[in-house]
């Protein structure tokens, strides 16, 4: 009952949202509920069930299956008569295959049907690209078989990538790979007979960040360089290979399995634009890839730059109301509200002994009002403020003057509120 209670105890908090979302119905043909409510339940029996008080969760009865249930299925998997299992004897080919800077290589086995094995390596002594020595060694080998008569052949090939462009998933648009996928297509009928080896993972791709790290779990082999060398042993205790695949360690998820650059591009596409078609953004494509169980080094950065090359996640995403700009503050709500008064001089005397100048100037519209005087006088300030306020503006909410004058500020703001 115990182990009962503690599954139950593990699925929600594993899956807390949806306890916390939805009804739950646990289907059980054990008295787990009373086991859980008793009074007399062991200690963390009890902790367990005042845990799972906060959800809403019903215990229900296992019910039987149901006789048709039974029936449709023994009638839907019944073979009839002359219907018996034909066991077809296939020849089974593994590529492999290894590339440098100065030459490449393929490697070819062939499984017969009495189960013997030929081994054939080629040397390829012109400058080839990953994908080309994948399809040389798969054509080598297709070739190879088709010499000796066989029929029914399974290709083990551990390119994700040529897998599916022969099978049909993939489009090839390099002139180049379409000459050999021509090529290999001319030998293979329409069947999905390559096998794409899910726990195979490439480990000579010259972009492939997993090569090293790889290398060091598999064999100890490490890159040259002091600096290199720590690097990748710093790195590699994050990561751990399980059946010769490359995972990455975590405190609280599990294992993500690691991906070159094109698994990512492709399980990208299908994640953002698959058959849900969210079209998410940047942050959230980049959970969704890690909750799917995958890593790659770059995620974030590769995200971002799919994202922005969306079409439709352009288009419809929210929109961003934020001013491109700090906000500048505006002292002055409306034209002529505020005004500042500077007194300019002595200047040299004019004509009627004029050497002092009143400058205005409004806030909002940046408009300038000058007069000349001979004095500066409470009554001529007074009059300059008359004119510039009843001349078609109304008398202005706020009048800053600079002056050297105590006297004359306070007789203006007595003007100003009388």
């Amino acid at each position: 009952m115990e182990k009962l209670a503690f599954a139950l105890i593990t699925a929600a908090r594993k899956l807390k949202s949806y306890f916390q979302a939805h009804t739950i119905v646990v289907l059980t043909d054990k008295p787990l509920r009373i086991a859980m409510s008793s009074p007399e339940a062991a200690r963390r029996m009890a902790l367990w069930a005042v845990e799972l008080n906060e959800f809403d969760i019903q215990y229900r009865s296992r019910t039987v299956v149901k006789g048709q249930v039974v029936a449709d299925f023994i009638a839907e998997f019944n073979l009839g008569d002359g219907q018996g299992a034909k066991d077809t004897q296939q020849w089974n080919i593994y590529t492999d295959r290894s590339l440098n800077r100065r030459a490449g290589g393929a490697g070819i086995v062939i499984q017969t049907l009495e189960g013997d094995k030929i081994e054939c390596m080629i040397r390829l002594d012109f400058p080839t690209t990953n994908n080309e020595t994948k399809y040389e060694a798969l054509v080598a080998g297709l070739d190879l078989t088709k010499a000796v008569g066989a029929e029914n052949v399974v290709v083990h090939c551990d390119s994700h990538v040529v897998t599916n462009r022969i099978n049909g998933g993939y489009e090839c648009k390099n002139k180049r790979m379409k000459r050999y996928l021509e090529e290999v297509l001319s030998f293979v009928q329409v069947s999905s007979l390559i096998d794409d080896g899910t726990n195979v993972q490439e480990l000579n791709s010259e972009s492939n960040w997993t090569t090293p790290l790889i290398s060091y779990l598999k064999t100890g082999v490490l890159p040259d360089g002091s600096d290199a060398t720590r690097k990748v042993k710093v790195q590699a205790s994050r990561f751990m290979l399980i059946k010769g695949v490359l995972y990455k360690r975590g405190f609280s998820r599990p294992y993500l399995r690691c991906l070159c650059h094109e698994e990512a591009d492709y399980v990208m596409r299908e994640v953002h634009e698959g058959i849900c078609e969210n079209h998410s953004g940047a942050r959230s494509l980049v959970h969704k890839l890690i909750r799917a169980g995958y890593y790659w080094p770059t995620m974030r950065k590769d995200a971002q730059a799919y994202v922005n090359a969306c079409n439709k996640y352009q288009r419809f995403s929210n929109l961003i109301r934020q001013p491109s700009e700090e906000l500048t503050p505006m002292t002055a709500l409306w034209p002529f509200a505020q005004w500042r008064l500077d007194i300019m001089g002595p200047f040299p005397a004019a004509v009627r002994q004029l050497k002092f100048l009143v400058v205005g100037i409004d806030y909002f519209t940046k408009w300038v009002e000058v007069e000349a005087l001979a004095t500066i006088t409470e009554r001529n300030i007074r009059s300059f403020v008359w004119r510039i306020s009843y001349a078609g503006t109304g008398y202005p909410e706020c009048l800053s003057l600079t002056t050297e004058s105590n006297s004359t500020t306070a007789h203006l703001g007595t003007f100003g509120r009388g």
